[in-house]
């Protein structure tokens, strides 16, 4: 149990939940030492998904207790508790939009306040019903539409931003977190299933070369393009592998 305790106390502890329709999974891992890409496993747990539907909570109670059984399992394998969780989001048709912003450069180069400003756009694009759940850069342009990937110190008069948003239904969201909550867990962060779906199975040149990730699940298949490292699109339909 001393091994178990200190890993317990450690930041670097990662406790993910795949909440579907027809199962909700829990893994507890802590990353290798070695390099930032593997992950240690550290405890696994399953039950049926009771209380979803069409990645919809219909019943907060059965929900609540099929992701208290999943990560109780995954916490007696691990031999500790966990408080935090990092939580899939299928329902209420997540979607991913890409949004361009131009700044004037005014002194000719560019330095970090004006990324700063350029990053500051996003405000700007919020959804109606929906939550931004993520950013990130794509590209960054110069006035002869040259591609950089960091134009700090590049001399430019303008420069343009090419970033992807992800968003989240703010219903399903709360929702979820409420069954999370009544478990006595938080959520960290939420990410839309089609992105944890590339994250989880594409090798880096294949989300840098460009690649598509199609996620068939029991009721909602999902799919998710990504390029240069960022999902570019998503989208699902209410039909899986239960239909087939």
């Amino acid at each position: 149990m001393t091994v178990m305790n200190s890993i317990n106390k450690s930041k670097n502890i990662l406790t993910v939940i795949d909440i579907g329709n027809s199962k909700v999974s829990c893994l507890i891992g802590a990353p290798v030492r070695n390099n930032d890409i593997q992950l240690k496993a550290l405890g696994f747990g399953q039950h049926a998904s009771l209380g979803m539907s069409n990645g919809q909570v219909t019943d907060m109670k059965e929900m609540a207790n099929s992701i208290a059984r999943a990560v109780e399992s995954a916490e007696t394998m691990a031999g500790f508790n966990i408080n935090k969780v990092i939580c899939n989001l299928s329902g209420g048709r997540p979607i991913t939009k890409i949004f361009r912003n131009k700044l004037k450069i005014e002194n000719g180069r560019v330095d970090k306040n004006d990324i700063l400003k350029l990053l500051k756009f996003k405000n700007h694009y919020q959804i109606d019903n929906y939550e931004i759940l993520s950013s990130s850069v794509i590209k960054y342009y110069l006035d002869n539409s040259a591609s950089v990937d960091n134009p700090i110190g590049i001399f430019t008069d303008t420069l343009t931003t090419e970033m992807n948003f992800t968003y989240g239904q703010k219903s399903v969201i709360k929702n979820l977190s409420s069954a999370i909550n009544l478990c006595h867990l938080s959520v960290e962060k939420f990410y839309i299933n089609p992105e944890a779906s590339g994250a989880s199975t594409l090798l880096e040149d294949e989300k840098n070369n460009g690649a598509v990730v199609i996620d068939l699940g029991a009721n909602i298949t999902s799919v998710g393009v990504f390029l240069n490292n960022k999902i570019i699109f998503s989208d699902c339909i209410p039909i899986g592998g239960l239909h087939i």
